[in-house]
């Protein structure tokens, strides 16, 4: 009797079932129900207004999740290509700034924040922290740090997405990308760090670092307020 142990007709069987017995929520992965809806993707970058922008979009408070383009792309190239696609960039060294308070609070309080918590407290203040523990490793592997264009751009540095929105202003292309969307809302902040880089003191040896850390995030900014367009990207 022939064994049906490692046969290309039982790997098939294999497959089929998984992917027939996938849970809904995993075979709708990285599509969320409120991007479906709105014929939407949101690249939602860490520390730019996302939480606001999610609700509006009547998506839930949990299951955030900060994925690159790439993601959605590889998921469903179809919905990808024809879903109006959009992410908010943020000035780099306010974002920085906003992170590092947030990690010193003790991020979303999961583990490994406050970890990172406990290990941010040897650094007495925000320039300290920059010149000696931003280029650790630990740091520079945690995806709130990560440079915006990771997100939005691909290895050539070509933007991948249709709109880039700036939270500097924040209202104007919140109601850009909801006329888009054919929706009317009107938006408020959430899930806000109370750190602003208005009124702090910020040593210019500081800021430079943080310039040559996030080169690239900068040059996307001037290349986005530079554009003739403040509509598609593209």
């Amino acid at each position: 009797m022939t064994s049906l142990e490692n046969t290309p007709a039982l790997a098939l069987a294999k497959r089929l079932r998984r992917r027939l017995y996938r849970p809904i929520w995993e075979s709708r992965f990285p599509y969320y129900s409120y991007m479906n809806r709105n014929r939407c993707v949101f690249v939602h970058i860490p520390k730019n207004g996302g939480t606001s922008i999610r609700r509006a979009l009547g998506a839930s408070a949990k299951g955030r999740t900060h994925l690159p383009w790439s993601v959605y792309e590889e998921a469903n190239p179809k919905k990808f290509s024809r879903y109006f696609k959009f992410a908010f960039l943020r000035d780099p060294t306010s974002r920085l700034h906003s992170a590092y308070h947030y990690l010193c609070a003790g991020g979303n309080g999961a583990d490994w924040d406050l970890e990172v918590a406990e290990d941010i407290a040897q650094y007495p203040d925000f320039d300290t922290f920059v010149a000696e523990g931003l280029p650790r490793r630990l740091y520079r592997d945690k995806l709130l740090l990560y440079p915006q264009t990771y997100f939005v751009c691909d290895n050539r540095g070509h933007i991948k997405v249709d709109f880039l929105g700036r939270m500097e202003t924040f209202d104007r292309d919140a109601r850009y990308v909801f006329s888009k969307l054919g929706l009317k809302q009107h938006i408020g902040r959430e899930n806000t760090t109370a750190a602003s880089t208005s009124g702090t003191t910020i040593a210019p040896a500081t800021r430079e670092r943080i310039a040559a850390f996030y080169a690239d995030d900068y040059a996307l900014i001037d290349q986005i307020d530079n554009s003739t367009a403040r509509g598609d990207v593209n």
